[in-house]
């Protein structure tokens, strides 16, 4: 990256003899929103710096610089798009839940175990009149077996009862 950049308190490590004393110094963000929004800040510092508060600083950024440009403001969409995501879900959540205890509570009210059950007359199943007469079947017409045929007899029979040929 071009140019010295500035440090916040997050960046700064105390100037100590050894390894060890300065990790033992380091502030750790245990709270994972805390996270979150220390990294929005440091890429929205890393935005502001490189790009300059209106952009004029563009110009002067090398290939490499942009694309960490782009890489830290894609970041920073990522992360809005996220948060937007899990407020969503939340909502949706909140809505089935919400759901879930309105139909619970139907279920649940009294009486609703015997619903069509009670004592409201039935409505007669309707019978056909005994004055119907008996069917008169044609042979094969409820045979479940079909007669085996092949092309050559089907067309001849089709073609000696007329089916097919056109009037002419």
């Amino acid at each position: 990256m071009s140019g010295p950049y500035e440090q916040d308190e997050y960046d700064r490590v105390p100037e100590t003899s050894g390894s060890d004393a300065a990790i033992q110094n380091i502030e750790v963000i245990e709270n994972e929103d805390q996270v979150l929004n220390f990294t929005q800040r440091k890429r929205q510092q890393i935005v502001t710096q490189m790009m300059g508060t209106n952009g004029e600083k563009l110009k002067e950024l090398e290939r490499g610089d942009k694309m960490v440009l782009l890489q830290a403001l894609d970041g920073m969409d990522r992360s809005a798009l996220g948060k937007k995501r899990l407020k969503t879900d939340e909502k949706t959540a909140a809505s089935a839940q919400a759901a879930a205890a309105l139909i619970a509570q139907v279920l649940t009210a009294p009486g609703i175990n015997h619903a069509g059950r009670g004592d409201a007359p039935r409505a007669a199943i309707p019978t056909l009149p005994t004055d119907i007469p008996d069917p008169h079947l044609v042979p094969g017409e409820i045979a479940t077996d079909a007669p085996q045929m092949d092309v050559d007899t089907f067309m001849a029979q089709s073609f000696d009862r007329g089916v097919g040929q056109q009037d002419v």
